[in-house]
C-alpha cells in the first residue's frame, strides 16, 4: 500500500509539474496572471466560506447525531458536500448565461432548474436514506 501511494504521489506531482511547464511555456502572461488570480479566489473561498461551514455543519450533526439512526449524520454529511459540489459546478455556469453568451446557442440549458432539481434529488434521497436507517434500528430494537 505504501509504494502505490508513493507511485501516486510521484504521478500526481510530476503530471502538476508538466502543467506548471506548460502554464508558463504556451500561454501569455495575462493568461498566467488569470490562472493565478483565479487559483488565489479558490484558496479564499475554500478558507473563507467553504472550511468554516463544512466545519458548523459536521459540529451541529455531530451534536444532534445522537438523536439520529447510526450512519444518519455520515449521510446527511454527504448529501450536503455532493450538493455543494455540484453548486461550484453550476454557480459559474449561471453567472455567464447572466452576462449574456456572445453566441445564443452557447450556454443555453436552465440551469438555475437544473441545480434546484438537483438540490431535491438529493435531498430527497438522504432523506430516504436516513428513513431506512431510522426503519432498520427500529427493526433491531
Amino acid at each position: 500500500m505504501r509504494a502505490a501511494r508513493v507511485a501516486l504521489v510521484v504521478v500526481g506531482v510530476g503530471l502538476a509539474l508538466y502543467g506548471g511547464f506548460l502554464l508558463f511555456t504556451e500561454q501569455r502572461l495575462d493568461q498566467v496572471l488569470a490562472v493565478v488570480i483565479w487559483l488565489a479566489g479558490a484558496i479564499v473561498l475554500h478558507d473563507a466560506i467553504l472550511a468554516p461551514a463544512s466545519a458548523a455543519v459536521g459540529g451541529g450533526l455531530r451534536r444532534v447525531g445522537g438523536r439520529m439512526p447510526r450512519g444518519a449524520a455520515s449521510l446527511i454529511g454527504a448529501g450536503l458536500a455532493i450538493g455543494a459540489l455540484v453548486t461550484i459546478l453550476v454557480v459559474p455556469l449561471l453567472i455567464a448565461q447572466a452576462r449574456g453568451p456572445r453566441n445564443p446557442t452557447v450556454l443555453a440549458g436552465e440551469y438555475a432548474l437544473a441545480l434546484a432539481v438537483a438540490w431535491l434529488a438529493i435531498a430527497v434521497l438522504v432523506a430516504v436514506g436516513v428513513s431506512a436507517l431510522h426503519a432498520r434500528d427500529r427493526r433491531r430494537a
